[in-house]
């Protein structure tokens, strides 16, 4: 019985693998520096409410989805 599924390309080499993984880490580096900044304005200024921490989160979260775009829209080598 065949299955209608698409089957996915896997990365061809070691060298795409590690580009998606720092590509990854690098996401993740930006929204925590975002969430920690925030954070630390909110205590230096005793906001009752966080919102320099959302605002600078939506802000990393934008700008990680910009740079994850730029990466993957450059034409390959």
């Amino acid at each position: 019985m065949p299955t209608d599924q698409p089957k996915s390309n896997p990365p061809k080499s070691s060298s795409e693998i590690l580009k998606l993984t720092d590509l990854g880490f690098r996401m993740a580096i930006i929204i925590a520096l975002g969430v920690f900044i925030g954070k630390w304005i909110d205590g230096r200024l005793a906001m009752a409410k966080p919102i320099f921490t959302i605002i600078l989160c939506l802000l990393a979260i934008g700008g990680a989805i910009y740079m994850v775009y730029r990466d993957v829209s450059q034409p390959k080598k």
